[in-house]
């Protein structure tokens, strides 16, 4: 069968008939998909980067679960913010669906809500825009119920994150209806808006004065394990170094945004906890971030250089578990090596 399947004639017609099965299947369960990119506004910030607004208008429904937007029961394709990937919705929970109507939304979802680094980056950069932009202080902002009982997410609305505008807090499960939704797309790295955002929390910066050290650990809380398979053995050994050890989800966000304005030093694993470095800008900072060797993202690699940090990578290639959120075997030498030169340069 393989070898009929490869020559050519048949592959032809096998793949053509799956292609017409799909097509079929495909439109008698889903609705159309509207891919047009009308009403989008692109602006450059003198003092930050490039931002795009999208204004959708028509009678639209706003999907609980995916926050992408559909009109008139047609989904609106690249209704998000693009960043992560649009999960399918429940169409038929779209078309049966008549929630609150609220004539003009700015909206504030995002495919990754929860996320902390998300959240600075390109969640709360789009409250800022929309000052920025000009977009009239009437229309009120749209976050989930999901994100609104995070705790940092919640403490950075106390703080005032959003000025004065209202808030509209989208249930689970439920559809919210608008006449026009704008959707705000920030830079993914963009230090400008970042510090905007710290400003409108009251975060000054970094205290030049204080050079604390700590080892960042991921705690038991975090999103998926990516932690230390000889976490020990890594305290330990930059213990010598006066390092301390910290959890920053125990922390508030306030006491977050205090104890990283104080730090010199910080060594973590690849993961959310590294976002705090922002927190010390205006002051200097080595960082150490260790990667199991199956994940390498450069994030917080960029956010140093925009702040001017000294920044090393080092790479743990044993991991046990999942090849990308497994948990990395450090050697201990390697990292204390590494410490022992940043502090001496």
């Amino acid at each position: 069968m393989r070898s009929l399947y490869h020559s050519s004639p048949f592959r032809n017609r096998f793949n053509a008939f799956s292609r017409f099965l799909r097509a079929a299947y495909h439109d008698s369960l889903y609705p159309s998909v509207d891919g047009r990119r009308e009403g989008v506004l692109t602006r450059h910030d003198p003092e930050t980067g490039p931002y795009e607004i999208h204004e959708f208008a028509g009678t639209l429904k706003i999907c609980p679960s995916t926050a992408l937007i559909f009109n008139d029961n047609v989904l609106l394709q690249n209704s998000t913010d693009l960043f992560m990937r649009e999960r399918v919705p429940k169409y038929r929970t779209i078309y049966d669906s008549t929630g609150r109507h609220i004539p003009d939304l700015i909206s504030l979802r995002h495919g990754s809500e929860p996320n902390y680094w998300h959240f600075f980056q390109l969640v709360a950069a789009k409250a800022v825009i929309a000052d920025l932009h000009g977009l009239s202080p009437d229309i009120p902002f749209l976050l989930s119920r999901g994100q609104c009982d995070v705790p940092f997410i919640k403490q950075a609305l106390d703080l005032g994150l959003l000025g004065d505008r209202d808030l509209i807090v989208q249930e689970p499960g439920e559809v919210i209806a608008a006449d026009r939704v704008f959707v705000i797309r920030p830079p993914l790295h963009d230090r400008g808006y970042r510090d905007r955002v710290l400003d409108r929390l009251g975060h000054a910066g970094g205290d030049g004065t204080q050079s604390r050290r700590y080892f960042v650990t991921r705690g038991k809380s975090a999103e998926n394990d990516r932690r230390l398979q000889n976490e020990s053995a890594v305290i330990d050994a930059l213990a010598p170094f006066g390092f301390e050890t910290l959890d920053p989800q125990t922390l508030s966000l306030g006491e977050q945004m205090a104890a990283f304005a104080a730090c010199g030093f910080m060594v973590s694993p690849h993961g959310a906890g590294l976002t705090n470095m922002i927190f010390r800008r205006g002051a200097p900072l080595d960082v150490v971030e260790i990667f199991n060797f199956n994940l390498i993202n450069d994030c917080y690699e960029i956010a140093a250089k925009q702040h001017d940090f000294r920044y090393r990578a080092l790479y743990c290639d044993q991991v046990s578990g999942k090849p990308k959120s497994g948990n990395a075997l450090v050697d201990v030498a390697e990292l204390a090596g590494a410490v022992r030169k940043m502090l001496e340069t």
